[in-house]
Formats: structure tokens, C-alpha cells, sequence
């Protein structure tokens, strides 16, 4: 069923992800890993973080595991049941000496995101906020198909989750990619900030020296360096020749415990270094939205053919309650994951005439629930509603203009 929600208040909210191209769907995509999709929404994601001046997260297999387990999940049945932490447990990943788990609840998830920049962007914000308020530092990826209707396109399932273990400081070279073309590169080196076990005396608190070394066998002649909470960045040179590398690296706590990390990495050639593909530009796409009394209509203006609204919802809220129709029928001739640029959608009151709209072929949905005038759309008290993309505010639009637009893309 699909779902459609009136705006009528204030708050608006709107969530579309739209197809630039289109995948022919194979025999049976449902729950294909995507190892390279992962890889680079691992990189982006660090990259945004490396931006911000934040830690990039170290990646970790069993993180990794647990957000394929949950990616599956929403692959073949479009939700997901799996508790990220319980998965943990089963699956080894270090408790606390208390016996907990520090892995985030709720996975980070979206279906039919095409690239991973498209899902860092969207994210981003919510992670970064995560990890102000936490200890994590290590991080999980995976990306599965899911063909959401028989025949129909592909989709893209992208899950994240963010975890840390005792005794596990990850050390990240560059954003986390796993070739790099240049001897010199950045080492980014987390550190304990919980002090919950200061007093344990196998668990590293707050480390506050550290040494570096490219072998493991010379790192115990590597001279210490004082580490505070603002260090983690470190200009480091690989060793000589190309080839597999790995950079080691031991912390040690003012009560002596030391952790060892390590990273691997791939030197190659800087000559064989791949060319950037030039962005090609993502089609412009606007939200167009007239509204009176009784319609409120819909429009998409782009110079994609298609774009997918399937998850189109708008919210109105008042002091008790929130307003919802639901209308499968009239949607159940449109596929709304492919929604053409020059269609539009119109909701009006049952009964009431339709309002003509230049340069579209309206299907109407009637608003069934509502039969106040004076409360249809949104609460003329209100002068504006505030329009979002998930977490993406895009823009606000007067109650009171008749009309409305809002650039999505």
C-alpha cells in the first residue's frame, strides 16, 4: 500500500529518492552483496568525517557482518528485525567488563539510494551527531540489491552501524581506502575516552602516549610521543617499494596498560592512478506545490524522464492528532517509484471540482477523512510549513501564497 500524508500544519515532512538510471533487473538480485558500493560509502562517510575535523571511523568485519545480516533483511522483506547489539553477542564481538555491548541500537539504513555519496549526504548530519554524543569508533558497512516489485528496477539497500570494544583503537590511513598512490599519507589514530573503568586494570583508559612504526618487529624501539585528547592526525611515509603495506601503532594509559593497532594499505604506482571520471551532473528536479482550499496538487519539474515518489509523504499535526489517508486504489494503476516529470498528483475534497493545472494529467486522490473546510491542507493559524528530504531541510513555503517551490535537486 502506498502511503500518503496531508500537509496541514506547520511541519511538513518529504522523503523522495529518484532513479537517474534505471537497472535492468537480473533473474533474481534480491540480496546481492555489493562489496565495492560498501567500500566507498565507507570512504565518503570518512571523508565527511576528516572534513568536519572528526575521527574517521576504523572498519570492522564483524560490524560489517552484522549490517549484511540487517541489509538482507531489508532485501527481501523491506524491513528489518535483527537488534544490531543481540547480533553482536552472537556473533563475538567484545563485551565490556560489565558485560555490555557498545553497539548503536538502531541501524542507519536507506532503500533506493543510488550512489553512497547520495546516502553520506543524507546521513551524515545524524552520524556526526551520534558520535558527539558517544564512544564509537568503528564502523560496519554493506550494500545488498532488492528488486522492490517483480520485474521491477533494482534498488540499493545501504545499512550502517557504529560499535567500539574494549581495548580496540583503530588506526585509519587516509579515508580508509584501500589502495593509495603516494608514500606520504595521514594516520588518524582514535584513543579511549571513556573513564567508566579507570580502575580496571586490563581495560586502556585515556591514552596519553603513543609510537608508530611500519614494522611490528621495531615498534618496541619506536620512541614514545606525548598523546592528548586533540591529537589523532599524524603525516606519515610509508616504506620503500611498491606493494601490501601495514603501519602499526601502540597506545599506552597513565597506568601502564598498552593497546597495539594496526592498519593495512596497498602502494601502487602513482602512474596507475585512475583518472576522475568527470561528474556528469545529477538532473535537476523541483517540487512544485499549488494548494487552496480544497486541492492540493503536486509536480515534479525535471529534465529526468522519471523520479521516484514512492515514499512521498507529507505530515499535519494539530494539538491531538495527525491526519492520514490511504488511498491503495487510486494508486494502485501507478508505479510510483517511476513517476513522470510531467504528471502530477492532486488531493481534493470528495466532491469537490478538480483544479486545472498547466502541463499535467492529474490523478486525483480524494481526501476522504476531511469535510472542514477551514482544516483541509494546512491551518490557515499557520503561515508557513517547512519542507524536508529525511533529515535535509529543503526550504519553506507560505501557507497562505497558493504556490510553492522547492528545489529537491
Amino acid at each position: 500500500m502506498y502511503r500518503l500524508l496531508i500537509p496541514l500544519i506547520a511541519i511538513s515532512l518529504l522523503t523522495i529518492a529518484f532513479f537517474p538510471t534505471p537497472i535492468s533487473a537480473q533473474d533474481d538480485p534480491t540480496g546481492e552483496s555489493q562489496p565495492e558500493l560498501a567500500q566507498e560509502t565507507y570512504q565518503e562517510i570518512n571523508q565527511g568525517l576528516i572534513e568536519q575535523n572528526l575521527r574517521p571511523l576504523g572498519r570492522n568485519a564483524t560490524l560489517d557482518e552484522i549490517a549484511e545480516t540487517i541489509a538482507n533483511e531489508l532485501s527481501a522483506t523491506g524491513q528489518y528485525t535483527s537488534v544490531p547489539r543481540a547480533l553482536a553477542g552472537d556473533l563475538g564481538y567484545p563485551t565490556w567488563p560489565d558485560g555490555g555491548q557498545r553497539v548503536i541500537n538502531q541501524a542507519i539504513n536507506h532503500i533506493g539510494i543510488e550512489t553512497p555519496a547520495e546516502f553520506t549526504e543524507i546521513w551524515l548530519p545524524e552520524i556526526v551527531d551520534i558520535l558527539e554524543s558517544t564512544f564509537y569508533r568503528e564502523i560496519g558497512v554493506a550494500v545488498t540489491t532488492r528488486v522492490a516489485v517483480e520485474g521491477g528496477t533494482i534498488q540499493y539497500v545501504y545499512v550502517v552501524v557504529m560499535g567500539a570494544q574494549p581495548n580496540g583503537i583503530p588506526l585509519v590511513i587516509n579515508d580508509g581506502a584501500e589502495t593509495v598512490y603516494s608514500r606520504k599519507v595521514n594516520l588518524y589514530i582514535h584513543n579511549e575516552f571513556s573513564l567508566a573503568y579507570e580502575t580496571d586494570a586490563d581495560t586502556m583508559q585515556r591514552a596519553n602516549e603513543v609510537r608508530i612504526s611500519n614494522r611490528e618487529d621495531e615498534i618496541e624501539d619506536a620512541e614514545w610521543m606525548s598523546w592528548d585528547d586533540n591529537n589523532f592526525e599524524v603525516d606519515w611515509q610509508l616504506s620503500e617499494g611498491y606493494g601490501e603495506k601495514t603501519v602499526w601503532v601502540e597506545l599506552q594509559d597513565e597506568k601502564g596498560v598498552i593497546v597495539r593497532s594496526h592498519a593495512d594499505v596497498t602502494y601502487a604506482d602513482p602512474a596507475t592512478a585512475p583518472t576522475p571520471t568527470p561528474d556528469p551532473g545529477v538532473p535537476s528536479v523541483q517540487l512544485l506545490f499549488s494548494y487552496q482550499e480544497d486541492t492540493f496538487t503536486i509536480q515534479v519539474s525535471s529534465e529526468a524522464a522519471t523520479v521516484n515518489l514512492q515514499e512521498l509523504y507529507f505530515t499535519w499535526l494539530d494539538d491531538t492528532r495527525a491526519y492520514e489517508l490511504e488511498n491503495a486504489d487510486d494508486l494502485a494503476s501507478l508505479d510510483l517509484r517511476e513517476f513522470s516529470s510531467s504528471a502530477c498528483i492532486q488531493i481534493r475534497l470528495r466532491d469537490q471540482p478538480a483544479t486545472e493545472v498547466d502541463g499535467c494529467d492529474p490523478l486525483y486522490l480524494e481526501a476522504n477523512e476531511f469535510t472542514d473546510l477551514e482544516r483541509v491542507f494546512w491551518n490557515p493559524e499557520f503561515e508557513t510549513f517547512s519542507v524536508l528530504d529525511g533529515p535535509r531541510f529543503l526550504g519553506v513555503c507560505e501557507t497562505q501564497a497558493g504556490s510553492c517551490t522547492i528545489q529537491l535537486r
